[in-house]
């Protein structure tokens, strides 16, 4: 997505040139060769909360694999882990480090969203990690630490910016299409009986 190949240049060129269609198919190999990776990192996150689920602080350790080289935008992709970490919560205080190794495969470069889908999968997974331990409801734990409406703009611990935002709205939305209330009901109910389990 950063990167330009030189076919993507010279096939329109060809196609205008010739006035008809053309087409670029490389090989498995030549793609391997030629083309860079998507993303290849190595993230741990530690979270420090009140019994009652409020997150106060997160802590990131990224390793990035570059590749063989660094790529121009490459190594933006762990800076933007860091910066997300966060993600719709009012987590008050966090900390980011992140480490690059050249290896022997081909460079990174962003591609759809370059970082953001790690972050996100982290916070959210901390949380659920965090729901089971001290006993409360994966949503609930949720609500708990959302940003509320009334503090935008809202500056994150990482420094970002989020402009607008109704996140419990939205949460309250997506558990009501999802019917996250029969689907647990439905979870205990299965597990009660023994039979078969029911993930949600």
């Amino acid at each position: 997505k950063a990167n330009l190949y030189p076919e993507e240049i010279l096939v329109p060129w060809l196609a205008l040139h010739l006035g008809r269609p053309v087409r670029w198919s490389a090989t498995r190999t030549e793609d391997f060769q030629t083309t860079t990776h998507g993303r290849n990192l190595f993230v741990t996150l530690g979270v420090s909360a009140d019994p009652d689920g409020r997150v106060r602080h997160c802590d990131v350790d990224v390793l990035y694999d570059s590749g063989a080289y660094f790529s121009r935008p490459g190594p933006t992709t762990p800076s933007l882990t860091g910066a997300m970490i966060v993600g719709p919560y009012e987590i008050r205080s966090a900390h980011a480090r992140a480490e690059g190794a050249f290896t022997n495969t081909a460079p990174n470069e962003p591609y759809r969203g370059s970082g953001r889908p790690e972050a996100t999968y982290l916070i959210e997974r901390a949380l659920d990690v965090l729901a089971g331990r001290l006993g409360i409801d994966p949503a609930e734990i949720r609500r708990r630490n959302l940003i509320p409406a009334h503090k935008f703009p809202y500056r994150t611990a990482t420094g970002l910016t989020y402009d607008s935002g109704d996140y419990e709205k939205a949460l309250d939305l997506a558990l009501e299409a999802g019917n996250y209330a029969g689907l647990r009901a439905e979870q205990t109910r299965r597990r009660a009986e023994g039979g078969k389990l029911l993930g949600v």
